[in-house]
């Protein structure tokens, strides 16, 4: 959670997201949401909702920009500054390891 009373989950971005690379059978009826690595994003929802490997969320401060992006471009930004690394780490952007539902 951020400052008092706000329990809003923060994530930081790890990789680039180009969502040109995406085909036009996208699942969802939110669209996909590009970023860059270092962007912080607000997680609107998880995997709950059956869209595993996918959350929704918005940049931090453009509700403009809101849409479905993978789990794994992630970390939580309160871990990523306890871990003292910056939010940085390897993790893997392969595609086809995510299910598109």
């Amino acid at each position: 959670p951020g400052p008092a009373g706000d329990d809003r989950r923060i994530l930081v971005a790890l990789h680039d997201f180009d969502t040109s690379a995406l085909g036009a059978d996208w699942p969802f009826e939110e669209p996909p949401l590009a970023f860059s690595a270092g962007e912080r994003l607000e997680l609107v929802e998880g995997a709950e909702d059956g869209s595993e490997g996918w959350l929704l969320g918005q940049v931090v401060g453009q509700i403009a920009r809101r849409g479905y992006f993978p789990s794994n471009f992630t970390k939580d930004a309160q871990e990523a500054a306890a871990s003292g690394a910056g939010g940085w780490a390897v993790v893997p952007h392969d595609f086809d390891s995510i299910a598109l539902g």
